[in-house]
């Protein structure tokens, strides 16, 4: 059994039998009770946490307007980037400012390269419904990391619950390579063309996402063992990606605006010692299907063309985390 395929049975383990606590993970999330113990008013918070992460990338190509006839909305090329048993490391700071506002920054970075594949799909010839050409491959995790800046506000409690506003700013980059694998294609006939690419790098990819977003989250309060969860929304979501098709020396570089994001999570908490704390916490979140601009060009110094609203982009990853934490 290789190192790799050992990494999610020992995050998992390691989530069972440890539980330790909080940086939500992907989400610099609020932690544990901070207690305004200087005569200041301010209390501070770290953390530390181990990440299982999975999920999946998407980029699409579309016909464009100017496409011979075809709808601007057809769908030309469509490819699926796994994060698949990826392990990443980060942790959270949170300031504690009077009894109600905090700040929390965190920031998260992948640890291995994954275990995951590629999926490429086209659709060449608009006569047939389905796909034409099909490739599969093998993947690496070249880079990955998250990084996260947010306030939160408690606004009120309910019984045992505290509820509280939050408003933050996220950074997420994923990147991707391939390598090797099998093809079909409809060059001589349906699908009639089969044959593997040997061991080679045949495309790199990557994702660059900006995501300023409110949400609110509810935390129980007044306890040693202690539970909170969290819900995020965005519609401003700009992102970026890049696509270099190695075997034809194509480069496509994609914008993005106005997207949406939406993130859930929750974690629950244990109290050590007074300053000591574990949790474990599981986080989603979605960046659903958008468009935007597609340019392209042939070879590193080549001319430039855009076709509006050419491209797609959609990012879905999870994440559990394990934490250890101490308050000052």
């Amino acid at each position: 059994m290789s190192y790799r395929s050992l990494v999610p049975l020992f995050l998992g383990g390691l989530l069972m039998a440890c539980s330790v606590r909080p940086a939500m993970a992907l989400h610099a999330g609020e932690g544990a009770e901070l207690t305004v113990a200087h005569a200041n008013g301010i209390s501070l918070s770290l953390k530390g946490s181990l990440l299982g992460v999975g999920g999946e990338a998407r980029e699409f190509v579309y016909a464009g307007p100017g496409s011979g006839g075809l709808p601007a909305d057809y769908k030309v090329s469509e490819l699926i980037w796994e994060i698949k048993s990826l392990a990443m490391a980060g942790g959270t700071a949170s300031l504690q400012v009077g009894q109600a506002l905090r700040f929390n920054i965190g920031a998260w970075f992948g640890l291995n390269a994954g275990d995951g594949g590629m999926e490429d799909y086209d659709w060449l010839e608009p006569s047939i419904d389905d796909w034409t050409h099909f490739s599969e491959s093998e993947v690496d995790i070249e880079a990955a990391y998250s990084i996260d800046l947010n306030a939160s506000l408690a606004l009120f409690e309910l019984g045992p619950f505290q509820i509280s506003g939050i408003a933050g700013y996220k950074h997420d980059f994923w990147e991707w390579s391939d390598f090797g694998g099998t093809y079909i294609y409809s060059d001589s006939g349906f699908r009639s063309d089969v044959g593997s690419f040997g061991g080679a790098n045949g495309i790199d990819y990557e994702q660059t996402f900006d995501i300023p977003y409110i949400g609110a989250q509810v935390a129980t309060t007044g306890s040693e063992l202690r539970a909170s969860a969290y819900l995020l929304y965005s519609p401003f979501v700009t992102a970026e990606d890049k696509d270099h098709h190695i075997f034809r020396d194509l480069y496509f570089r994609e914008e993005f605006e106005d997207g949406d994001f939406i993130a859930v999570g929750g974690d629950v908490s244990l109290d050590l010692t007074e300053a000591l704390f574990v949790s474990c916490s599981v986080d989603v979140q979605v960046i659903p299907e958008f468009t935007g601009n597609l340019y392209s060009k042939e070879g590193i110094n080549g001319a430039e063309s855009m076709s509006k609203d050419g491209a797609g982009i959609q990012n879905i990853v999870s994440a559990f985390s394990a934490s250890a934490g101490i308050r000052f």
